[in-house]
């Protein structure tokens, strides 16, 4: 099993998420972990769909804080 593990800044931005699409494309994970992203849950779901994932669970952010997202691809 493969995982793609990410404390990303910025994710919102189309720079990151072409970086984010690219390295999923390269190195093809079976899970991927995104950790403070900032994003809502609906936000990380369009993420999600956006490159290519079904099936995922987000932990949301609190206050200001980021939350986790996870995505699993199985």
């Amino acid at each position: 099993m493969k995982l793609f593990c990410w404390n990303v800044q910025g994710l919102g931005r189309p720079r990151t998420l072409r970086a984010l699409r690219n390295l999923l494309k390269e190195k093809t994970p079976d899970l991927v972990f995104l950790m403070e992203t900032r994003m809502v849950d609906t936000q990380i779901a369009n993420l999600a769909t956006d490159v290519g994932l079904s099936n995922f669970i987000v932990v949301s952010r609190e206050g200001l804080g980021g939350g986790f997202g996870f995505v699993v691809e199985i």
